[in-house]
């Protein structure tokens, strides 16, 4: 560290408000602030302390701009999440409706509710992993566009790509669930009438 009176700090150590002065103290900042203020005004008198702020409190608006785009990306990608689990289940909503009739031949030749489940399932599960090979293809050659955003993390971190798809694996079929589900409880006589 260097002391030097701020009278005569030249101007490139000197910021647009006057000389920042850096303390460290175990001191709470409350009182510490009013310590600081009576000390430059007795050191300088005609020298104003304007801004008195915690270390903190700096670095949290020196990355306001960083949160910003974080909770941008988190929101969209939420929402993206939530847009596939939506389309997945309207896609296997849609599939059990338009195929009432042979979910009925199917469980009046003896398919059980466990046979059923499972077809709608591997139907939805074929889906969503072509859809995710598709993606992450994509995305591994497109990482490198985004890679001046990242922290921590390497364009192509598999880490990252094993989370991506287990994610969105675990929520599509929680999306194909609901309507194998529902498949289940489709009366054979209903279903054979259907239509």
């Amino acid at each position: 560290m260097l002391y030097e009176p701020a009278e005569r700090m030249v101007e490139s150590h000197v910021n647009s408000s006057g000389p920042v002065i850096l303390i460290r103290s175990d001191t709470d900042s409350d009182l510490l602030r009013k310590m600081v203020a009576q000390i430059g005004r007795e050191m300088a008198p005609a020298l104003d302390l304007l801004d008195l702020y915690s270390i903190e409190r700096n670095l949290y608006a020196s990355t306001a701009s960083r949160r910003i785009y974080m909770w941008l990306l988190l929101t969209m990608g939420g929402l993206g999440l939530l847009l596939s689990a939506l389309g997945v289940y309207a896609v296997m909503a849609y599939a059990v409706v338009r195929r009432t009739r042979e979910i009925g031949v199917r469980m009046a030749l003896g398919a059980t509710g466990g046979n059923i489940a499972r077809w709608i399932l591997w139907r939805g599960g074929r889906l969503v992993l072509n859809g995710m090979i598709l993606g992450a293809a994509a995305a591994f050659t497109l990482a490198h566009y985004i890679e001046n955003l990242l922290y921590q993390v390497k364009p192509g971190d598999p880490w990252a790509f094993v989370g991506v798809v287990l994610t969105l694996g675990a929520v599509a079929g929680i999306a194909s669930y609901i309507p194998a589900r529902r498949a289940t409880r489709i009366n054979p006589m209903e279903a054979l009438r259907y239509e």
